[in-house]
């Protein structure tokens, strides 16, 4: 006939557990780990309660240690999902960062491409004074030998037509042209 475990085999069963796992167990679990039924195992639990400090500490040890993890776990929980979270955040910062630089980088593009513009238009629009006046005076310097050849040319003609017999032909052409007759060279 199967005898059932004494007391005290079911005390030394218990610490030993505790002493070799230094784990914490629901009732339910001392049953099955050591063979104590759910009856008896408060039973003894609170028999080794009474008679050893040690176990008693032990117990509380495990029960606080049980909450301890248990709270540990939760905040362990909350704070990867806080890392999760930042982490989302900082790469969508990230990208936003990326895309202001560029943009950025885009506008003082833009901006010096403006005022490069800007800059010809000015060069455009604005004359310069001292190009200007250069530009006057070769054109007038231009005009005057223009002019100074052409006189030269008609005086030569004249000169030939009067040399060679023809001074009709001379003052046909001088009435034609409007020239007077003491019309000789410009003087500049």
């Amino acid at each position: 006939s199967k005898k059932g475990l004494s007391l005290e085999e079911k005390r030394s069963r218990m610490l030993d557990l505790f002493r070799e796992t230094k784990e914490f167990y629901k009732l339910q679990e001392l049953e099955k780990t050591k063979g104590i039924t759910s009856m008896s195992v408060k039973e003894v639990l609170q028999s080794l309660v009474d008679d050893s400090a040690e176990t008693f500490a032990l117990v509380v040890f495990q029960l606080v240690k049980f909450e301890k993890i248990g709270s540990m776990r939760k905040q362990l929980s909350n704070l990867e999902q806080s890392i999760k979270t930042l982490k989302r955040q900082h790469q969508d910062l990230g990208q936003d960062v990326a895309e202001r630089a560029a943009l950025l980088e885009r506008y003082e593009e833009l901006q010096n491409q403006h005022l490069e513009l800007e800059k010809q238009l000015d060069s455009f629009t604005t004359p310069d004074e001292v190009k200007l006046a250069e530009t006057k005076q070769e054109l007038i310097e231009r005009l005057k030998t223009s002019a100074l050849r052409s006189t030269d040319n008609i005086s030569a003609f004249l000169s030939y037509q009067n040399n060679n017999g023809s001074s009709e032909a001379a003052a046909a052409f001088r009435q034609e042209h409007g020239l007077a007759e003491d019309f000789d060279d410009l003087a500049f």
